[in-house]
């Protein structure tokens, strides 16, 4: 120890510097050691080799993006005392064995789907687009507690390529707070990527989403950025860009049609009930067996998908033809679309084909959406799936199987913990009335004829056991 003591003052100088030197190459490799145990303590059934790289929002410097370089992609999410959600962690890339970038969030209702919907949209408006929402509004997104009104935070990381970015945006009383954001190391380059993703393609469209003949002028004061993302927020808006659909010709949506029919060619044209587009300069009709139709006056489901389309494919016209990226595919569109519900109104059959055909036209686009529909959630493999359960830790479930080959029964019983038959038979089995039995008979392969004449022949059988004595038999 004297020996120690006595080089130590000999040799001050030396013995700091090699200290330093030994520390600058330890400590990192410390620091990594004690992130990723944390990692794998907190989220145990994501994949090691994903946590090792990639959730760590701490670990890694923020880079700045390139003016043209690749879209920006959302990588990761932190939501914090946001409406109903106190504290979640998303992933949103994890490695997928289908085409595409895709996220599916399902959820019992109230679980928080359109609200991290929401998170997701503002954090990529960013600061200053996000105020236009107003401050009542974000006022609202404030979580109450037990009598007390927490401030609310949303962190990502988007990247660009091989470069990654930390944005974060935090909320109080009177909207974005400032004091915080201002003062973050990281501001000035998250005020860039805003301003990029500003330029590229992201959009927001909510369940109410639909195509409307009659001009909504409520959020004429917000800019056409915000406005992309307004049905997310006010049931009653209407979708921004729709002139290509309802026939108001401007020059924009000359461009747009080209884009659009060929993205409705190849998603919504439907022979089976002879639902044909006619496309036109001036704007896109249908041909519905021997009957033209005008786009506002479709199925619903139609109706709603086509105009997110024709909003998406706007958008993405005026956000790349000053770069000079022009082009009549689909397949070269790109940026971040969140879609609410996004099976809404279809028929089962298009449910069951809507996403393998998205996926297959829009494989550069990133998408995260909701549904409440099995044919939709069965179109996802299990690593796209953000499933809101409450009785899981960290309130998400983690799939350990695939679910493409279940039945809708099997993904209503084991996803989605609901018995995949009306209540109605439960009640009427509840009354005790032995007519009742006759609907258990029925199915796809014996109708109610048929069901009567096995019940009348199984009461007979009873009957001659002495083991049946229904309530219009005499004593």
């Amino acid at each position: 120890m004297i020996d120690f003591l006595e080089l130590l003052s000999d040799y001050p100088l030396q013995i700091a510097v090699i200290a330093s030197i030994i520390g600058a190459y330890l400590w990192p490799i410390i620091g990594r050691f004690i992130r990723n145990l944390f990692v794998r303590i907190r989220y145990p059934n994501v994949k090691r080799g994903y946590c090792s790289e990639n959730l760590r929002i701490e670990s890694f410097s923020s880079v700045a993006f390139e003016r043209n370089g690749d879209p920006i992609l959302l990588e990761r999410m932190w939501i914090r005392n946001f409406k109903n959600i106190s504290d979640i962690d998303l992933l949103f890339t994890e490695e997928s064995q289908l085409e595409g970038n895709w996220s599916c969030i399902a959820g019992i209702n109230g679980a928080g789907k359109t609200t991290v919907l929401q998170a997701i949209s503002i954090i990529l408006m960013g600061e200053r687009l996000v105020t236009e929402l107003g401050r009542e509004r974000l006022r609202r997104f404030l979580r109450r507690h037990k009598g007390a009104t927490h401030k609310a935070e949303i962190e990502a990381v988007v990247r660009q390529g091989n470069r990654r970015c930390r944005l974060y945006l935090p909320l109080d009383e009177n909207g974005v707070d400032n004091s915080k954001l201002l003062s973050h190391k990281d501001y000035h380059l998250m005020s860039t990527v805003w301003k990029l993703l500003g330029d590229q393609l992201v959009v927001s469209y909510g369940a109410s989403r639909s195509l409307s003949d009659s001009l909504d002028n409520r959020y004429s004061n917000v800019s056409r950025a915000v406005q992309r993302h307004m049905t997310l927020f006010d049931p009653l808006s209407q979708i921004a860009n729709v002139e290509a659909v309802i026939g108001e010709k401007s020059e924009i949506s000359v461009k747009v049609v080209r884009v659009l029919s060929n993205l409705i060619r190849e998603t919504l044209s439907d022979k089976s009930i002879g639902l044909l587009p006619v496309i036109r300069d001036s704007g896109i009709t249908f041909k519905q067996r021997t009957a033209s139709v005008q786009a506002i006056d479709l199925p619903d489901g139609y109706k709603s998908t086509l105009a997110w389309f024709a909003d998406m494919c706007s958008t993405w016209i005026s956000a790349t033809v000053p770069s000079g990226r022009k082009g009549d595919d689909p397949r070269a569109i790109t940026g971040i679309v969140l879609v609410d519900e996004i099976g809404l109104h279809f028929h089962p059959s298009l449910e069951r084909s809507i996403i393998s055909m998205l996926r297959r036209v829009l494989p550069n686009v990133q998408f995260i959406v909701t549904t409440h529909s099995p044919l939709v959630l069965s179109s996802f493999d299990r690593s796209e799936i953000i499933l809101f359960d409450k009785d899981a830790d960290g309130g998400l479930r983690y799939l350990d199987r695939q679910i493409f080959g279940f039945t809708t029964n099997e993904v209503y019983e084991w996803l989605m913990g609901t018995i995949p038959q009306s209540q109605v038979m439960e009640e009427l089995l509840r009354t005790r009335d032995e007519d009742s039995s006759v609907y258990l008979y029925q199915s796809p392969q014996t109708n109610e004829l048929e069901a009567t004449e096995i019940q009348n022949r199984r009461r007979q059988l009873l009957r001659e056991l002495g083991l049946f004595k229904g309530k219009y038999e005499k004593n």
